[in-house]
């Protein structure tokens, strides 16, 4: 309870045992618990790379229930399944991508690749509408977000301007 910050650090289970906590607070980070999914396992559930929750993780798109302890206990993460899900509505709030305007669209991974961006920053730019991400519906999960390459290579110029 003290990583979550619902008990002082340094508390003793005698402390601890006296605390209260919100019923609705914890019956959601129950379940929570009990729907967990794994850090293995987090790609295979986003339609994601390991290198894209990777970076997903370390930008602080999504996060895991409870903070890691310390060396190797990346490990042990485990991510609630309700704050994926909210991750992956953003994604299928995208305007469905035509077919016989995608060319020119590419998949987050692709766009990354060809013009030189990292995973959160695209990511970030779509759900902000910086520019505009489409959903392919032969695809699921993170995997149908894709972008217009043009609007990634306008997107990258206008961020190295500002970094100058």
């Amino acid at each position: 309870m003290a990583k979550l910050g619902l008990a002082p650090e340094g508390a003793t289970d005698a402390e601890t045992g006296l605390l209260t906590f919100p019923v609705g607070e914890v019956e959601v980070l129950q379940e929570d618990v009990e729907n967990a999914i794994p850090y293995e396992k987090v790609a295979n559930y986003l339609g994601a790379s390991v290198r894209q929750v990777q970076m997903l993780y370390g930008a602080g798109m999504i996060m895991p229930l409870f903070p890691p302890a310390g060396a190797g206990s990346v490990r042990r993460l485990v991510f609630g399944k309700r704050h994926l899900d909210a991750f992956l509505d953003q994604v299928s709030q995208a305007d469905v991508l035509d077919e016989e305007a995608a060319d020119g669209f590419a998949t987050i991974a692709v766009a990354c690749q060809r013009i030189g961006m990292m995973t959160p920053d695209l990511i970030d730019a779509v759900f902000a509408g910086r520019i505009r991400g489409r959903r392919d519906p032969s695809l699921s999960g993170f995997a149908a977000l894709k972008v217009r390459l043009d609007d990634v290579r306008r997107l990258k110029a206008a961020t190295e301007i500002q970094t100058a």
